[in-house]
């Protein structure tokens, strides 16, 4: 135990001395692999020697909590810039070969310490890699997290046609994730626009289970008690039968076959008139 902290102190102490050295080389061959284009030469240098720094932390005290905060914010920033997953590994991995390559031109001339040296740097480099590794994966899936919320926004668009009245045209296939969403998008703007009257058309949904369906009709319910009333537009006879299967009643929902029937259902509902425009 004695010997590992001895030889740790050595490493630190070497990677310390020798860091504008290594850091130098390190940023030459990232110039020649023409890697991290995303970035000016004064953010490189940097962030390198953030990166040093942080990661030299851990050889010196044997806490990584450094490495992981730094870590965090190199994914967030790589993913805002753009910059690919494998470019900031293989940045890491080259910091990685040229303290490596320090190591053997300082003990080349005794196996004995270079083996020993090996295995106390193998062991943190290793810990610190898979920091990195982790990090990167974290970002990752909140990013596409982040998307799949966007797409869900997108997806399920609700439409103020005009005052007082709300068009939700529902498109493609709906799961409990995505009606939980339309559900709670569709009842925020009710109450933001203050709507009293919502056309859900399905005629873009091909077919929806029976809890699906029961979202909806919970919509349809959950809007009444708004002050909104609910057209439905556009079932299909297999939604249909989705739908009688609840055992609902279905008295209180008004349905339409075609979108259009619906908002002239609708303008009848809101005492307006349609009128052509050549009249």
């Amino acid at each position: 135990m004695v010997e590992q902290r001895s030889i740790t102190r050595e490493l630190v102490l070497l990677f310390e001395e020798h860091e504008k050295e290594l850091i130098d080389l390190w940023m030459t061959k990232m110039k020649q692999l023409k890697l991290i284009k995303g970035l000016s030469d004064d953010e490189r240098e940097q962030e390198f020697r953030n990166i040093y720094r942080a990661s030299l932390s851990a050889f010196k005290t044997g806490d990584y909590s450094e490495v992981e905060n730094y870590t965090s914010k190199i994914a967030k920033r790589g993913a805002l810039q753009g910059i690919p997953v494998d470019e900031i590994l293989l940045s890491f991995l080259k910091l990685r070969d040229v303290r490596l390559r320090k190591l053997f031109i300082t003990y080349q001339g005794d196996l004995a310490k270079l083996l020993e040296a090996l295995d106390c740097f193998e062991k943190v480099s290793n810990r610190i890699f898979s920091i990195f590794v982790l990090a990167l994966i974290r970002e990752r899936e909140e990013t596409i997290h982040e998307q799949q919320r966007a797409l869900l926004e997108l997806s399920t668009p609700v439409l103020q046609l005009r005052d007082e009245a709300l068009v939700v045209p529902l498109i493609g296939v709906i799961d409990s994730e995505r009606a939980s969403r339309i559900v709670e998008e569709l009842l925020q703007r009710i109450v933001e626009t203050q709507a009293s009257v919502v056309v859900m058309d399905m005629t873009g949904v091909p077919i929806i289970d029976t809890a699906v369906a029961n979202h909806i009709l919970k919509t349809v319910q959950a809007s009444k008690l708004l002050g909104a009333e609910t057209i439905l537009t556009g079932i299909s006879p297999a939604n249909a039968q989705t739908i009688v299967t609840l055992g609902i009643d279905l008295s209180m929902i008004r349905t339409r076959s075609t979108l259009r029937e619906g908002i002239k259902l609708m303008h009848t509902m809101l005492g307006l008139e349609i009128r052509r425009r050549d009249e």
